[in-house]
């Protein structure tokens, strides 16, 4: 049994699926099945009931959780105090969400650099839900995300960053080219492309879109923003973006529109753990962002 075994267990516990747990996960739906059969050979009990509606956790599987849980949380905290206390006092390691450095802009982490010569800054960059989970289960001192109700304040200090405008990409030639904002019922029955699942803007757009009675017609979904500027180009349809992006992506024969809902906000947020100790590189990382 080890910390792999404990993170793939609780993940199927809580998303009632193993299939959906191997795509948070980014493993294969063999794999963590594989992982779950030897955990349950191991302790020689079944953790969930099989069925043709999901799986049901048994009664030690309910009280396994809770203590897997429990002792994920404390190994995370005592690996990270050590390595701050004992280890690399001197490299800040930060998780990203794509985009995020393109927007902070990247000379301040080059100005950080140029202060603090003694201090390495390394960091890793994802789509959003993966930067969550690898900010959760890796030792990231200090996560950079976009804004989402998956984390709470109780546990982690949170500090808002930034904030950016979504905008809609136009082609020339299109009906609402010559338009100076869009409504949600501009875009209705529209060919839209945007970035897909893995990022929050996605799902937040789509729920303003329906709570204003439209349905996105989402004719490309994809991880590369600059592959959705491209479609636009070709005219494969609207592209949902940033207005901070349009300072790279420069086509004469593409406006950037805004949208009328300025509750609908690309957000960024640095996290750190409350629990958990920072090294002294961290936090002078920390204190310079906020300041």
């Amino acid at each position: 049994m080890d910390s792999k075994s404990l993170a793939v267990f609780t993940m199927i516990y809580e998303r009632k699926s193993i299939r959906q747990a191997a795509v948070e996960l980014y493993l294969s739906p063999q794999a963590v099945s594989r992982i779950l059969q030897n955990l349950e050979s191991e302790l020689c009990v079944p953790l969930f009931e099989r069925s043709v509606k999901g799986i049901i956790p048994t009664d030690a599987g309910e009280y396994f959780y809770h203590q897997a849980v429990m002792l994920l949380k404390g190994m995370k905290q005592i690996c990270q105090n050590v390595r701050n206390i004992y280890g690399e006092k001197h490299t800040v390691k930060i998780v990203c969400g794509y985009g995020v450095l393109s927007a902070l802009p990247y000379q301040k982490i080059l100005n950080f650099k140029e202060k603090y010569q003694d201090i390495e800054v390394y960091w890793r960059e994802y789509p959003d839900k993966q930067a969550e989970y690898e900010f959760l289960n890796k030792d990231y001192e200090i996560a950079l995300l976009v804004k989402h109700h998956t984390l709470s304040g109780t546990q982690y200090d949170i500090c808002d960053l930034y904030s950016k405008k979504v905008v809609i990409l136009v082609y020339e030639g299109h009906r609402l080219y010559h338009r100076d904002s869009l409504s949600y019922e501009d875009l209705k029955n529209e060919a839209l492309i945007m970035e897909g699942d893995d990022f929050h803007i996605y799902e937040e757009f789509e729920r303003r879109c329906n709570e204003n009675g439209v349905y996105p017609n989402f004719v490309a979904k994809t991880g590369d923003i600059s592959f959705c500027h491209k479609l636009c180009t070709l005219k494969q349809g609207l592209a949902v973006s940033l207005d901070f992006l349009m300072d790279d992506f420069k086509n004469e024969h593409v406006r950037a529109i805004p949208l009328e809902d300025d509750q609908l906000r690309w957000s960024v947020q640095m996290i750190s753990n409350k629990y958990a100790a920072l090294s002294q590189a961290a936090k002078k990382f920390c204190d310079y962002l906020k300041g």
